[in-house]
């Protein structure tokens, strides 16, 4: 039987809408917040050296940046 798929289901159009719609938002989701932190490092004017001790920072506020982030 050429052209059958043997043992597998096939989701109709509207099923595989709804498939794809939820995929998106999940994505959304986890790559939203992750997008808004890359900007905020990248347009952030204050240059942070790697070797700092990052759970000492207390002294870099909003106000250092100069984007909304």
């Amino acid at each position: 039987m050429a052209g059958k798929s043997e043992g597998k289901l096939k989701a109709n159009p509207f099923e595989a809408a709804v498939c794809r719609s939820i995929a998106r938002c999940v994505g959304a989701v986890f790559m939203t917040p992750l997008d808004v932190l890359k900007n905020c490092i990248f347009l952030a004017t204050e240059v942070i050296p790697a070797t700092m001790n990052f759970a000492k920072i207390t002294e870099i506020s909003a106000g250092n940046v100069e984007t909304n982030c």
